[in-house]
């Protein structure tokens, strides 16, 4: 199902790309309709105009990309978050029952906070990445939430199934 999301993020990012294409096909086709007998001198597009308006959609697409970044690196800061809560609240029951837990419980949740820590690493150097990297990024980022989210769930019936 991951590399169905993953194909369907690099199809839509696709898609974006070509949207300067289309509004310069857009602008040349209307720039090149009409009766020319109503169009003055000034209504004439020159190919300065045509790269100017490339330059502006290109602008307005790198913005839209950068806001899908955005919204993707709060999106795993807002997950990383909420399995750190999780975490804690989970080594303080543990602290609070420990007579009752195994070591194997322990290590399990040192193991989780040591891929919380590697999980805010890498969306910290998500930040600078771009293009292929950045995808390759978000993929392994992606990944690794998924894993230790199941992880948390396991060690919450092992510490819920102890009570």
């Amino acid at each position: 199902m991951k590399r169905k999301e993953q194909k369907s993020y690099l199809n839509l990012m696709n898609s974006i790309m070509l949207i300067p294409l289309v509004i310069a096909s857009v602008m040349l086709l209307t720039a090149g309709c009409g009766n020319s007998s109503q169009q003055e001198e000034s209504d004439t597009v020159s190919s300065e105009d045509v790269v100017q308006d490339l330059e502006e959609a290109a602008e307005t697409t790198g913005r839209y990309l950068e806001e899908g970044k955005d919204e993707a690196l709060n999106k795993a800061e807002e997950q990383v978050y909420k399995m750190e809560e999780k975490i804690s609240a989970m080594k303080e029951k543990y602290e609070s029952e420990s007579e009752d837990l195994s070591a194997d419980m322990e290590q399990q949740i040192d193991e989780m906070g040591k891929k919380l820590d590697g999980l805010k690493k890498n969306i910290r150097e998500m930040k600078d990445a771009t293009g292929d990297a950045w995808e390759e990024m978000k993929s392994e980022t992606d990944k690794a939430i998924a894993d230790l989210n199941d992880a948390i769930r396991e060690a919450e019936k092992k510490l819920n199934g102890s009570e």
